[in-house]
């Protein structure tokens, strides 16, 4: 298959321009912070589901780890050629797992915390408001 000796890197930076693009062209502030990061939370979680289901979809079919092709007597490996071609598969299946892992990692870990703390800082600032408001009110009183 064409995509399985494509570099991951040509296919997820593509979608990870696109998704800084749509990012920026779907937010709409209004002026309320915490609306606004929660509005850019819900816009980056689906641009992350993209991705998400974009790198699943690149995941190696892997015959030859499951039951299914996997050799199972001395004669279905009977000749050097056969072991490598094996081993090969399997190399070339852990190899793109891998690399799936790893920009699943990136996106969970830069993408989707660079979206919830903006929304969590909101919502303390939020809270931090209504204990300043309550505080004056205790001393007013």
């Amino acid at each position: 298959m064409l995509l399985e000796d494509l570099n991951l890197a040509f296919i997820i930076i593509p979608f990870i321009i696109g998704g800084v693009f749509y990012t920026k062209i779907a937010r709409h502030k209004i002026g309320h912070p915490l609306r606004d990061s929660i509005q850019n939370l819900q816009i980056m979680l689906l641009v992350s589901g993209a991705m998400f289901l974009v790198m699943y979809l690149l995941l190696p079919s892997t015959p030859s780890l499951s039951t299914f092709g996997y050799p199972e007597t001395v004669e279905d490996i009977n000749s050097q050629e056969k072991i490598l071609e094996i081993l090969q598969g399997q190399n070339k299946a852990i190899v793109r797992t891998t690399e799936t892992v790893q920009w699943m990692l990136f996106i969970l870990a830069f993408w989707i915390l660079a979206a919830v703390v903006p929304v969590l800082k909101a919502v303390k600032d939020k809270i931090d408001l209504n204990l300043e408001a309550k505080h004056n009110e205790k001393e007013s009183v």
